[in-house]
């Protein structure tokens, strides 16, 4: 209901096309699950938000698109950022309209993790871009590719266990079908305690939201823990170049910056702002 123009089949902002033919009642698959789910499921309260739910259902698949996850590293060390690729391919014999928006922040393609526990919760991004997608023609055998960091989310970090954790992704087309998939990923154990004591040092939200966004130019007590775990971490440990590349990247590029009282006088003027300064301003 956030996003009434997604159901108009030409993708005009058209809300009376969409009330029209809106029954103010819950889909069949909702219904069933509100039926027939244990009732800690169902409950208010009881189990955290994207737990027990399908991801994708299968009734809804489009068997025509391959959502396919993949990374570099199947196997990560401990404390070392995970990203992983969403490649959405046209399998089928036909060209077929699809949305670009890949990556989880524009709504749109939804993501779940089960850690080595068992515990299964949504990897939310910490922040939302609300976009207009675009129709983009997929002829057989095309794809489109996106790299989206899965380290941390509205939740906190995602993998503070070794173990094998599994990553689920749903992507959701303009006209309600959908495509899933499904990756495993290991992650090892530390490679001593003093490694384990060290990385538990980034579990703060603020730092949680500074390697998302890839930096930060103002956040001083962030940028000194920063580089106090580079210093604390052994040489060439692989998270160690993603620390030191949030450390740089804010300083590598030209940067504006407005007051609380500008920020919503000119949408135009956030488009300069490097996201490690935006995030400054929004968080």
């Amino acid at each position: 209901m956030n996003y009434t123009w997604l159901a108009d089949p030409d993708l005009d902002y058209s809300a009376d096309w969409f009330y029209d033919q809106f029954y103010f009642r819950f889909i069949p698959y909702e219904l069933t699950f509100l039926r027939h789910a244990p009732d800690q499921h169902v409950r208010m309260g009881d189990d955290e938000f994207g737990d027990n739910h399908a991801v994708a259902f299968e009734e809804k698949i489009d068997r025509s698109l391959e959502l396919l996850l993949r990374t570099r590293k199947p196997i990560l060390e401990y404390g070392e950022p995970a990203f992983i690729e969403l490649r959405l391919k046209n399998i089928g014999r036909r060209s077929k309209n699809v949305h670009n928006l890949l990556n989880p922040q524009n709504g749109f393609v939804q993501i779940a993790i089960t850690n080595p526990d068992g515990k299964r919760v949504a990897c939310i991004a910490p922040m939302h871009a609300d976009r207009k997608p675009y129709i983009k023609e997929l002829k057989p055998g095309e794809a489109l590719y996106e790299s989206v960091q899965v380290t941390v989310g509205k939740k906190g970090f995602h993998f503070k266990k070794p173990g094998a954790y599994r990553i689920e992704a749903c992507y959701n087309n303009f006209d309600g079908k959908q495509a899933a998939g499904v990756m495993q990923l290991w992650i090892n154990s530390p490679r001593s305690f003093n490694d384990q004591k060290i990385f538990s040092e980034l579990y703060d939200a603020r730092i949680a939201r500074t390697l998302y966004m890839g930096g930060t130019r103002y956040m001083e007590d962030v940028n000194e823990k920063l580089d106090w775990i580079c210093k604390k971490l052994p040489q060439k440990h692989p998270a160690q170049y993603y620390l030191n590349a949030c450390r740089a990247l804010p300083f590598s590029k030209s940067f504006n910056t407005i007051g609380f009282g500008e920020y919503w006088t000119s949408v135009k003027e956030l488009s300069v702002i490097p996201q490690s300064d935006l995030m400054d301003i929004v968080w």
